[in-house]
């Protein structure tokens, strides 16, 4: 189904693609996604969790479901970029939000990993919601 030049990626991307359409919702993926630049561990990390979160959000969506993703490489930068519905535009604060489901202490761990993967690499994770869409943005320093 898919080509990213990861095999690894693709397995996985294969894996959600499988979950979001038993939700009725569409997801495409443009771009490539490094290969051997960065470890296997922290690329499950991250597309696991973010493509976790987006259906999670998007099944809730009486209208139209829908993930975007976004694979960005340019030289040693990799920019991931995963947009999805939602119900209502998410309060973000300092880059934080607060997690809707019950039993708080044992939920929003997702974000925190993808940070951590992030900051492992001296990158960045941003977080945006507008107009029912909402925005997790990865940037990645990789290995020259």
């Amino acid at each position: 189904l898919f080509d990213t030049g990861n095999f690894i990626a693709d397995a996985l991307l294969e894996s959600k693609f499988k979950v979001a359409v038993q939700n009725n919702i569409s997801m495409t993926v443009t771009g490539n996604i490094p290969a051997n630049r960065i470890e296997d561990v922290s690329l499950v990390i991250l597309i696991s969790n973010l493509l976790d979160n987006a259906i999670e959000a998007a099944k809730r969506v009486d209208g139209e479901r829908k993930i975007e993703i976004q694979s960005i490489l340019k030289k040693s930068v990799w920019i991931l970029s995963v947009k999805n519905s939602c119900v209502q535009d998410v309060v973000i604060r300092e880059n934080r939000i607060d997690t809707t489901k019950d039993n708080k202490e044992a939920h929003g761990f997702g974000l925190s990993n993808i940070e951590r993967v992030t900051k492992n690499y001296s990158g960045k994770l941003q977080l945006s919601c507008k107009d029912k869409v909402f925005t997790a943005r990865t940037t990645i320093m990789l290995a020259v």
